[in-house]
């Protein structure tokens, strides 16, 4: 799964890699090898799967804990994107 981050000021973008470790209607949890930025805006792109198509899922980083080599990260989706 990618995804790409926009810091709270709107300068910071990029691209990387999560492993999704859990999903709910109103967030997910996930595993990222680089620290993200609380509060700042995610766009999580899952792939197609199947005969499913791909989604964009936008929301907020609350929360990046660093766990060894890893970081676990925390993302808060958009109400609009959990529905």
């Amino acid at each position: 799964m990618q995804s790409q981050t926009t810091a709270t000021n709107g300068i910071r973008n990029r691209i990387c890699t999560l492993k999704l470790l859990n999903m709910s209607g109103c967030g997910l949890g996930a595993e990222a090898a680089v620290p993200m930025e609380i509060d700042s805006a995610i766009t999580v792109y899952l792939p197609a799967h199947g005969p499913e198509r791909g989604a964009n899922l936008c929301g907020q980083v609350v929360r990046c804990t660093p766990r060894g080599s890893i970081h676990d990260i925390g993302i808060r989706l958009d109400a609009r994107t959990a529905a």
